[in-house]
């Protein structure tokens, strides 16, 4: 009012409430105390129409007219300053801010419902472009539009509650800032020295800002292998089965051979690796499968050098050198002729180890054999004489299987053999038949029937049954098993090293590789494994942590209005809120008519600076008995 007045320079009009006769202050402002000669014309026919058009007012006519000139009555102020009414009514007259508040809490209710639907689900794909990015955006922006509201009105209506005790008048302009702008709101905190709802209010104004954007934050968009539908399958080789009927010659001859093959691909293979299983087929770069188990070709081995019976003889030498050795199911071995490296494979019906083995059975073993070696630095001193018993049996194997950028991984996770006998219909329709059976230890009521192992039993006689001697054998015998063992052992030995636990990994690792081509071939008259053919997805990952931003926010807006709500009724101050009207006709007229003369008084002197003008004004607003009164 009187603001406005001084900076335009133009006549103070004082500001009185309608319905109320002007203060004979305001009439007897007919000249500023100095100013030009100008203004004060304008000044006194300002007033006087002023004062004219309020005494024509006949409705002005009450019994409290005398109280006018000091403050008014409370009769008269109820609409800023009341007794206190029914909690009823209070809340009643905070009805917009309530539903508000509970709009806010829709909205993020409704965020956390839809984040919760999506969540780790494929990236949704809607219309007209929009994402849900544009969702979470817009129930953010409401709910930040929503528990605003009621900070802004709480603090408009606290400036009221603050004026209860004199204060300096531009605390009042302050709480208007405050309640408008996040500026203002930081302002409020040097103007109230840190007062609880002031710094809540300002708190929630300021974090605001970022509502939006941190909200949005609690959506990310990674990418992940998903499984894809088309005609294209992922599939890997397994044996439910072992059944191959010996009848008919010819017949036998072609899976002799395709025995014999497997074989000598595995015992041929690189032994400082392990032979691969059949390779799983993977339309993509990437193919997973549930875990899976297929029968295969197991390997068990027992180091019975301890058993040995050796004999030694002296030949030209200070110390007798071992000529022969031997076990006592039969296996043996000359040492007699010169050598770097003997090998020698012995077929077995039963191993030493094996009768004493608890997890030994007879009815699953395929092939039993005794491996004697003799390694030598010279000619006559031997350097290493041992021998290893090992035993081909059926079992179970069970793996974890993936392809991930082409490259696949295969983990073996256990091996069973839990076996019983019965009559077992095959896969393929043939039978029943009397036959042994393995459990599949994934499903307890599955079984993985056994026929006759002759053939391949009759392939691995064949193969590894022999003796190598490096240093006299025939070149023709270099691709044979022994020779294959002997190399595999020979390259093995280092100087200064212990080379037992060297040789031993050897002997594993060669008929390991046998095994487990022996494996691949059961397995090719077998089923397959189906898996996912999986390939890029973008999904939505929730993080609900971020979501407790938006959360806070809407409880720290519910505080500052609960209390602004129990603070009003507990100090009988009427709800005003953001309302204008209560700051016409607050002040009682008396004291805007001497806050007028101070302020053309400035003008006179030429302090018109708004600036200045607010902080020489050492005015002060308070509630009293006859009303809101400015004090200097």
């Amino acid at each position: 009012m009187a603001g406005s007045r001084t900076q335009s320079h133009a006549p103070a009009v004082p500001l009185t409430p309608v319905g109320h006769p002007i203060s004979p202050t305001h009439r007897q402002i007919d000249e500023p105390t100095s100013g030009t000669e100008q203004d004060s014309p304008k000044l006194r026919n300002s007033l006087r129409s002023s004062a004219k058009l309020l005494e024509s007012d006949a409705s002005v006519k009450n019994s409290d007219e005398s109280n006018i000139k000091t403050g008014l009555s409370k009769s008269q102020t109820n609409v800023f300053y009341a007794s206190k009414p029914a909690w009823s009514s209070a809340l009643l007259a905070w009805l917009a801010e309530i539903i508000w508040c509970f709009v806010s809490i829709g909205s993020v209710v409704a965020l956390v419902i839809v984040l919760n639907v999506f969540d780790d689900e494929q990236l949704p794909q809607w219309p007209l472009g929009l994402t849900l990015n544009t969702l979470v955006a817009f129930l953010a922006t409401l709910a930040r539009a929503a528990f605003v509201i009621p900070v802004s009105e709480s603090l408009s209506q606290l400036k009221w509650v603050w004026f209860r005790r004199p204060r300096m008048l531009k605390d009042f302009q302050d709480f208007d800032a405050a309640s408008r702008g996040v500026w203002g709101s930081l302002l409020l905190l040097k103007t109230t020295r840190g007062w609880s709802p002031s710094l809540i209010s300002a708190l929630v104004l300021v974090s605001a800002i970022l509502t939006s954007t941190l909200t949005q934050s609690a959506v990310t968009y990674p990418v992940r292998m998903a499984p894809i539908n088309g005609p294209a399958q992922a599939t890997v080789s397994r044996s439910t089965y072992y059944f191959y009927n010996s009848a008919g010659t010819h017949n036998n001859l072609i899976y002799r051979q395709s025995v014999d093959q497997h074989l000598f691909e595995g015992l041929s293979y690189d032994y400082a690796k392990m032979y691969p299983l059949s390779q799983a087929r993977c339309p993509t770069s990437d193919c997973e499968w549930q875990t899976y188990s297929s029968l295969s070709v197991c390997t068990r081995y027992w180091n019975v050098t301890d058993s040995l019976n050796i004999t030694s003889q002296r030949v030209n030498t200070a110390a007798p050198i071992p000529v022969f050795a031997s076990l006592k199911n039969g296996p043996s071995a000359n040492l007699t002729q010169p050598h770097f490296g003997l090998v020698s494979l012995t077929g077995v019906e039963n191993t030493i180890s094996a009768l004493s083995e608890p997890s030994y059975n007879p009815e699953l073993s395929i092939y039993n054999m005794t491996f004697i070696y003799s390694l030598r630095k010279g000619t006559t001193d031997i350097d290493m004489l041992g021998a290893t018993e090992v035993e081909m049996y059926f079992c179970v194997k069970t793996f974890n299987l993936s392809v991930t950028g082409n490259i696949e991984e295969r983990k073996l996770i256990q091996t069973t053999t839990n076996f019983e006998t019965g009559n077992y219909t095959l896969p393929d329709g043939r039978g029943p038949f009397p036959l042994s059976a393995l459990q599949d230890p994934l499903d307890r009521e599955t079984r993985f029937p056994l026929g006759p192992t002759g053939v391949i039993t009759q392939s691995l006689v064949s193969a590894l049954n022999g003796t190598y001697i490096d240093l006299a054998s025939e070149a023709s015998t270099l691709g044979l098993a022994p020779a294959r063992y002997l190399t595999a052992l020979q390259s093995q030995i280092q100087p200064n090293v212990s080379n037992a636990m060297h040789v031993e990994r050897a002997i594993r690792n060669v008929t390991d590789n046998i095994a487990t081509s022996m494996s691949n071939k059961i397995a090719q008259d077998s089923t397959n494994v189906t898996g996912q053919v999986l390939a890029a997805e973008t999904f939505v990952q929730v993080r609900w942590p971020w979501i407790a931003f938006i959360s806070a926010q809407i409880g720290l807006s519910a505080v500052v209005l609960v209390y602004t709500i129990v603070h009003t009724q507990l100090s009988g101050v009427g709800v005003v809120k953001s309302s204008t009207l209560p700051t016409l006709v607050a002040i009682d007229t008396e004291s805007k008519g001497t806050l007028e003369s101070e302020l053309v008084r400035r003008n006179s002197l030429g302090e018109v600076e708004d600036a200045k003008i607010k902080s020489e004004l050492a005015w002060r607003l308070g509630l009293t008995e006859r009303g809101w009164r400015l004090k200097t």
